[in-house]
């Protein structure tokens, strides 16, 4: 017998049914729903010969849907405030993703549990995995043939690959947070006339790049709710996001000292100084090249980018990596301006909608629409998000919820 629970935020039980089907078309599935619980028992056979396997799914989730975790009201809340202790305990080596997980945690809505026997089958293993995604969800596992990722029980995402197991390791470098808005959202007649018109003008460029919107995502905040963070913070994290690309673009670590030096670069995140202290894995270091675009957006910010194209094209980093790197601190910082709340505020409201139908795509597994290039506008938000204070977060802690 083998074991294993997916949370989630999301509450979808049944999606789970035609993913059973599509995989396992003569499985015979029986309901036994009791009060407070959803149970199916799946049985499937292949081969006259073969073993008949057994899988019981059971699910349950919040009495009242949430995104954060406050007094315990059900039996599953309950758990998950355990859950939560625990894991803000275990003495992780990536501190950063401990916080993502603490973070996921506290929005966890629904646990669906599996018990497979004799054990979970090839067939099963891909229901796991597109249920994981279809849910956007975790997998809490003791180790198995098939979760082998540790030798101790672990916290797996949707692609199986390990975000933290109870001897604190952890082999991934990001974690999403997603939130369903519906759970925090101010009522429409709350939004301000600003609001609703910077949210219109918003879908109205959605459309004419002919990018899937969805009209009851919430306006992003009032002006007066929004504290932007200033100039001298934007510079320290755009001079440590240079270093971090120039380090996963293979530069030594000795010249990167030399501009530390040169450009008085202190402010690194927890994680960028992990990233310079340690050997990390190339395909690590690979994924931060991607902070060109963050870097990009906060160039922009400040006015070192005159427009913020379209999504559609990376970044040309010759464009504005040279004046980082050949003025001074001073002369950089004094030919810098900050851009209007308004402005930046603008950009948020439409990145966040564009991530809305990056992230819709990849669930339903089609190509993003309005030819979006995902993995830009994600650093996009995640660098607005950070500019805005959003949720108090810090950089490396900084979540894009859509």
């Amino acid at each position: 017998m083998e074991q294993c629970t997916i949370y989630s935020h999301s509450i979808d039980f049944d999606a789970i049914i035609p993913i059973i089907k599509k995989y396992l078309p003569k499985a015979t599935l029986e309901r036994k729903d009791t009060e407070g619980e959803k149970i199916l028992i799946v049985q499937a056979k292949k081969g006259l010969l073969s073993r008949k396997h057994i899988v019981t799914i059971q699910g349950r989730q919040r009495t009242v849907p949430s995104y954060q975790l406050e007094q315990p009201t059900c039996p599953l809340t309950q758990n998950l405030v355990g859950m939560h202790n625990y894991v803000s305990n275990l003495p992780a080596q990536n501190t950063t993703i401990q916080s993502l997980l603490l973070q996921k945690i506290a929005t966890l809505n629904s646990e669906i549990s599996f018990t497979a026997q004799p054990y979970i089958s090839e067939d099963f293993e891909k229901i796991l995995k597109e249920t994981l995604q279809v849910l956007d969800g975790i997998l809490f596992t003791p180790p198995t043939a098939l979760f082998s990722k540790s030798k101790h029980q672990q916290f797996l995402d949707k692609n199986f690959d390990l975000i933290l197991d109870t001897a604190g390791v952890s082999k991934i470098s990001q974690l999403e947070v997603n939130i369903d808005t519906q759970y925090y959202d101010p009522p429409q007649a709350a939004y301000t006339s600003a609001q609703l018109d910077r949210k219109a003008r918003s879908e109205a460029l959605l459309q004419k790049h002919q990018v899937t919107i969805n009209p009851h995502l919430p306006c992003t905040p009032n002006l007066t709710e929004i504290e932007l963070r200033d100039k001298t913070a934007i510079i320290n994290r755009i001079y440590a996001l240079t270093i971090i690309t120039a380090r996963a673009e293979g530069v030594a670590i000795e010249q990167l000292k030399t501009i530390m030096s040169e450009k008085e670069i202190t402010e690194l995140s927890p994680y960028e100084n992990y990233v310079l202290s340690n050997d990390v894995p190339a395909d690590e270091l690979s994924i931060l090249t991607w902070r060109y675009e963050s870097l990009f957006l906060l160039c922009w910010a400040i006015q070192k980018i005159e427009n913020l194209p379209y999504p559609s094209e990376m970044c040309v980093v010759d464009e504005f990596l040279g004046s980082i790197l050949q003025q001074s601190r001073e002369e950089f910082t004094a030919s810098s301006t900050l851009r209007s709340k308004e402005e930046i505020v603008e950009a948020l409201d439409l990145t966040y909608r564009m991530n809305w139908a990056c992230v819709d795509a990849r669930i339903k597994n089609t190509p993003p629409s309005g030819k979006l290039h995902p993995g830009i506008v994600y650093e996009r938000h995640y660098a607005l998000n950070w500019l805005v204070h959003h949720r108090q977060q810090n950089w490396d802690a900084v979540t894009t919820d859509t």
